[in-house]
């Protein structure tokens, strides 16, 4: 047990919060805090009347922050001790085993009150619940950042002009300048690469990837002496033949232009596992600095908060240094930085009625449900070995078929060879408003979200599983029992 000794700040936040957002994040934006007497920063005394009053309820933590700033994000170098209500809630935190991040790194404590407990009067506010997706994507470019900052902090590259940054004010543009190579030939090369950097950052493993998609917004987002280059416009036929399942004869070596070879290579292939394994067992001669520069737009769709526990212990003492850029980064004026899927988010209006529909289809049964989704499995369908086949229903969100399971003891080693090669050419047969991606959950097939509302969802469905038949990803055996309808 640990009593309140010092003049620390004290913050109370949600333990949900901290665990799904702060720890992958490794910095604690204060919007998912509580308030408490009008304040997100507190003195112990609070702290203590909170405790005393039994206000810090099992769901919830009091952190100890040394910090003195009103900044928006906290970095964790500042989180002195985690405090509990009792010694039942911190061994389940402890021994609850979080990918992201090893909790026992963290001081934790059960607060011993001592006998002179103070009832001050508190009043509690609680954030409002969070949406993962729009957390993501106001997340998203910085992440990604950090993200090559931590490769540079692993590598041991030259520290010096990070510690600027921690010294002295400067744009998200800026920083993302320093991190890409300054020795190009040609600073036209320079912002393809930047720009397709934001891209991928935007279309990361939580939003998807959609070649069509991302081809689009890239050309309207870059410059108009780009867009109207001769080499960029040859590159963009060559993509769209590619994403149209034309035949078309792609070299990869470092002989051209670098930077619109690395972005054919990851539009093609979004997933590090698949560029390794293309590098190391195909026919493709694919040049190094090619390769590394793909890699590099590729771990922009991961960013730093997908990196294991183990992972980010490779910074060794540069850890803290990292955590404090990390939280200079998030800290800074969001209108320095560009969100090109800003404009396409929709705040829905939440409708009971849509869960209550698709309930009714007595051929899908519940198979996992929380805040955020369901999962269904669907009657007489039989997936092969290796896929998943389960219906997903993103609350307000999306309607989505999960193909292949990212969580699966396989994982995506299903995804690759012919199989992707038939997904581009089975893109142009798909209903509107459907389109496959690579996500967090895996490869998926996004729905029109207006099925849900429709009693002929098992027929829609039907037409679906006609048209994946060429990949192969069910037994023959399979199909769809619509027979049941709970009225």
């Amino acid at each position: 047990m640990e009593p309140l000794l010092n003049s620390s700040s004290y913050i109370l936040v949600p333990k949900k919060n901290f665990v799904r957002y702060a720890l992958p994040y490794e910095v604690l934006p204060t919007f998912m805090c509580c308030e408490v007497n009008q304040k997100k920063v507190f003195d112990k005394e609070i702290a203590k009347s909170l405790f005393s009053q039994e206000s810090v309820a099992n769901e919830n933590l009091i952190l100890e922050v040394n910090t003195e700033d009103n900044d928006e994000y906290i970095s964790f170098s500042n989180i002195k001790k985690v405090y509990f209500s009792n010694q039942e809630n911190l061994d389940l935190f402890l021994e609850r085993s979080y990918e992201n991040y090893d909790v026992n790194s963290l001081d934790c404590y059960i607060l011993a009150l001592g006998g002179n407990d103070i009832n001050t009067k508190v009043d509690i506010i609680y954030p409002s619940k969070i949406n993962k997706s729009l957390f993501t994507r106001k997340m998203a470019l910085r992440d990604s950042v950090i993200g090559l900052i931590y490769e540079k902090l692993k590598n041991n590259t030259n520290l010096q002009y990070f510690f600027g940054l921690l010294k002295s004010p400067i744009k998200l543009n800026e920083i993302i300048n320093l991190l890409f190579d300054s020795d190009l030939n040609k600073s036209i090369e320079k912002e393809i690469q930047i720009d397709f950097f934001k891209i991928c950052s935007e279309y990361n493993l939580t939003e998807g990837w959609n070649p069509i998609n991302i081809v689009s917004d890239f050309e309207n987002k870059i410059s108009e002496n780009i867009k109207t280059s001769s080499e960029f416009q040859a590159w963009v036929l060559t993509v769209k033949k590619i994403i149209n399942g034309d035949n078309v004869n792609i070299v990869f070596d470092d002989n051209g232009n670098i930077t619109l070879r690395a972005m054919t290579l990851v539009l093609l292939n979004p997933e590090i596992f698949q560029l390794e394994s293309i590098k190391n067992n195909s026919n493709f001669v694919i040049g190094d600095n090619v390769y590394k520069l793909a890699l590099k737009f590729l771990k922009a769709r991961l960013g730093y908060s997908y990196l294991s526990a183990d992972d980010r212990m490779l910074v060794g003492e540069n850890r803290e240094l990292l955590q404090d850029i990390i939280s200079y980064v998030y800290n800074l004026d969001e209108t320095s930085c560009d969100n090109y899927l800003s404009d396409k988010i929709e705040i829905k209006n939440t409708n009971q009625d849509k869960q209550f529909n698709i309930l009714k289809h007595g051929w899908l049964k519940t198979v996992s449900e929380d805040q955020f989704k369901i999962i269904f499995s669907i009657k007489g369908i039989k997936p092969i070995a290796g896929f998943s086949l389960d219906l997903i229903y993103e609350k307000e969100e999306k309607l989505l078929l999960r193909i292949i399971d990212r969580n699966s003891p396989k994982g995506m080693t299903k995804f690759k060879g012919q199989l992707a090669l038939n997904i581009i050419e089975l893109q142009k047969d798909l209903p509107d408003n459907s389109r496959f991606e690579v996500n967090d959950q895996g490869l998926v097939l996004i729905l029109p979200l207006l099925w849900i509302n429709e009693i002929n969802l098992s027929n829609h469905l039907k037409e679906v599983f006609d048209i994946l038949k060429p990949l192969a990803i069910a037994q023959k055996s399979s199909k769809l029992i619509d027979d049941v309808l709970i009225s």
